[in-house]
């Protein structure tokens, strides 16, 4: 979690977003279609935002542009129609027209029979902008090395890495996605009591992303593979209701497509391929193509006594016949023949959900759920006669007989009682028991059991103070306990699972809100989990992996109007989390019995991760503290720091460890908005956007960008990198 940071501002490039009904879903009938609120909330629903952006980025501008397009020029940032004759209504949005992060929406609807909508909306994903390879093809599925310069490597070692060095120098390319979404949505009610629903989504992704490919443990390599994707997702439905009770039958589908199946790059350091020292280029599979297939039906139905029962059950599959790959691409090597040439996976899913709530009486309410999820592989067996290992066979050990692949069924059973007292001096009472028993093939407990109890207090509604507040007490226990699944994988076999490890939990929150008069708001919330996790019973003494987990947090909130002119408000928080893991040093591998070292505790060393998240919010607002002028200001201030640190035992026999700097996020950001009313209808504005990021972090901070290749690694040049940037925004907003 070492990028963990805590984000309050909602949509920063949203520029005027609180204006003229941003916050209102497209389509929507405004409640008053009058221009007579402030100007930071206009009501009205027909209005257009446009004029020209400068921003100017020092650093790293792709994360600045991470999942936005906020570049200079002209812009149509917001247009927003809204028409109601009567008998049917048209609404239509545009946002940021031209850029890479564009949207485009409109529905039509005639009320109780008929709503068609439809969106196209872009998601970019800028990685990097200091990306830089050896390799040409950046973004294609065979990436090749400039002629000689592998055979000269593989003559001379790493003495000459300085060559792919000036060569990732000369060849600097951005490296970015983007995700094309077409969505159609129709609801058709041809009675009061029966809606007809059809959904259809495409989703195309296509540009390229850092990937990591290993030609060893020596050698490490990344490039920008290749993204072309397609997702197509079908939803159709029938949903019948009355007073009594509902009925609904579903159909999902949903059909992916990698246009890539494969990525091919030059070895490093081999430029022929040898039956010995390994292949002159590695490949591997990039995501299968999937299909998905989903049938439910769910139905509920009043009972007597104020009760409701509802219960659903979806049936599906999973598929995926991908072709697989031959076994080595090294032509030094017989290739050995595989058990079949395509995937044939399949997966069979059954879900079921049942609710059912009931009022005894007018003060108790009880609400009881049950799921139930099933997961059963299909897949036929496939059991390979030989794998090649590193693309290469120098010995025995390198080609080697395959056992028959594991079977993963999974099911899961959760069962939920709650009981609520409510009209008790303002106050509500909850309590409850939650069972979760999840089952799970080829693990190292067959089964976990969760067990918890939890209570809630509410309070009602009293207009000066609201209060809720939630204690949670788990215990997880494993059981059906195989050591093997451990010694198979080389893991000592103490090791606890973070996932399926016995644990006990405390968890508390709370959210109080006081207004002791109407203008003013303080709000505060604290959160503190405690995990501890006991030594397990089984196998070895000795545990490792997580030993300890704890996480707390508070925060307090600030909102005050003192005038219809200014409107102010802001607080901070802070939230640490900490973690205690403890392996041991061994040269020994996972056998039984236990080797002396695998015994002896003076091997022990351990890592603690204490991460801390401070942050900062304010905002005012100054609406017709001057004629004909709004003023907003908002600032966000985040901090978060990661320190890890090791130890060991005294006395021991490892040598003392050299401690890690911490990892250090911080990000600052502040807005200035001024808009002067020209008429009542027509606004002109001015913004100022600050946004500054720093990080120190010792694995991917821009200590990376000096060295795009080490002796047995080559890299992309993606990291994390500190930015500023100061965007001005002119403007005009003309309500219509």
């Amino acid at each position: 979690m070492r990028t963990r940071t805590v984000l309050f501002v909602a949509a920063l490039l949203a520029g005027w977003a609180p204006v003229a009904g941003a916050q209102q879903a497209a389509g929507q009938q405004p409640a008053d279609q009058t221009a007579t609120a402030t100007p930071w909330h206009i009501t009205l629903a027909n209005w257009l935002d446009g004029g020209v952006r400068v921003t100017d980025t020092t650093g790293d501008q792709a994360r600045f542009e991470r999942f936005r397009d906020p570049r200079t020029g002209p812009f149509l940032d917001r247009l927003r129609l809204d028409k109601d004759n009567g008998t049917s209504l048209v609404a239509v949005a545009v946002d940021n027209v031209g850029y890479r992060d564009q949207r485009y929406f409109a529905q039509f609807e005639v009320p109780g029979t008929v709503r068609f909508s439809g969106e196209w909306n872009q998601v970019p994903t800028f990685w990097s902008i200091n990306t830089r390879s050896a390799y040409s093809g950046a973004g294609t599925s065979v990436q090749t090395l400039p002629a000689g310069l592998a055979t000269a490597v593989q003559a001379a070692s790493s003495s000459l890495i300085p060559l792919y060095t000036a060569q990732a120098l000369a060849n600097a390319f951005d490296t970015r996605s983007r995700r094309d979404t077409l969505t159609l949505n129709l609801l058709y009610t041809p009675t009061p009591n029966l809606d007809v629903n059809v959904n259809l989504s495409s989703a195309r992704k296509n540009g390229d992303e850092p990937w990591g490919m290993s030609f060893g443990f020596g050698q490490t390599v990344e490039v920008a593979a290749p993204v072309d994707t397609r997702t197509t997702d079908l939803a159709a439905g029938a949903e019948w209701n009355n007073s009594r009770g509902m009925l609904r039958v579903n159909y999902d589908g949903s059909w992916f497509t990698d246009h890539q199946d494969s990525l091919t790059i030059d070895n490093p350091s081999r430029a022929i391929d040898s039956p010995t020292a390994g292949s002159s280029r590695g490949r591997t599979a990039l995501w299968p193509g999937s299909t998905s297939h989903t049938v439910t039906g769910a139905g509920a139905i009043r009972l007597a006594g104020h009760s409701r029962l509802t219960a659903s059950l979806a049936v599906g599959t999973w598929r995926q016949d991908q072709t697989l790959l031959p076994a080595t691409i090294n032509t030094a090597i017989a290739t050995p023949s595989l058990p079949r040439t395509s995937a044939q996976t399949d997966a069979r899913r059954i879900a079921t959900n049942i609710v059912f709530t009931t009022r005894p009486a007018t003060m108790l309410g009880i609400t009881a759920r049950y799921r139930l999820y099933d997961f059963n592989d299909r897949t036929p067996d496939y059991s390979p006669f030989q794998l090649v290992q590193y693309d290469q066979s120098n010995d025995v050990d390198d080609v080697i007989p395959v056992e028959t692949r594991s079977i993963f069924n999974h099911r899961d059973n959760a069962l939920d009682v709650e009981a609520t007292l409510t009209r008790f001096r303002a106050v509500s009472i909850s309590g409850g028991y939650r069972l979760n028993r999840d089952n799970r093939t080829e693990r190292v407990f067959g089964i976990t059991t969760d067990n918890a109890v939890f209570a809630s207090v509410d309070s009602a509604s009293t207009g000066i103070v609201s209060l809720h507040g939630v204690f949670e007490h788990a215990r997880r226990r494993g059981s059906e306990y195989d050591e093997e699944v451990l010694l198979d994988a080389g893991e000592y076999p103490g090791l606890r699972r973070f996932d399926i490890a016995d644990r006990d939990r405390n968890r508390v929150t709370a959210m109080l809100q006081v207004m002791p008069v109407a203008n003013l708001a303080v709000s505060g919330s604290i959160t503190a989990t405690k995990d501890t996790f006991p030594d397990q019973q089984y196998g070895t003494q000795d545990t490792f992996g997580l030993q300890d987990r704890n996480s707390q947090g508070y925060a307090v909130f600030l909102d005050a109007t003192p005038s219809d002119a200014v409107t102010v408000g802001g607080g901070f928080g802070y939230q640490l989390y900490k973690t205690s893991q403890q392996s041991r040093q061994v040269s020994t591998g996972g056998t039984v019995p236990l080797s002396g070292q695998q015994l002896d505790p003076r091997r022990d060393w351990t890592l603690s991760e204490d991460e801390k998240v401070r942050y900062v919010a304010a905002n005012l607002e100054l609406a017709h503290l001057f004629p004909k002028t709004a003023v907003r200001f908002t600032y966000d201030y985040n901090r978060a720091e990661s320190p890890y640190t090791y130890g060991i035992p005294t006395p021991g026999v490892l040598s003392t460890p050299t401690q890690l700097p911490p990892v250090i996020n911080r990000w600052h950001t502040a807005t200035i908005d001024i808009r002067y009313f020209l008429r009542r209808n027509l606004a002109a504005g001015l913004m100022y956007w600050y946004d500054r990021y720093t990080v120190d972090d010792f694995a991917l901070g821009s200590q990376i960008e000096d060295k795009p290749a080490i002796p047995g690694i080559i890299l992309l040049g993606y990291g994390f990198r500190p930015y500023r940037a100061n965007s001005f925004w002119a403007r005009l907003l003309y309500l219509f």
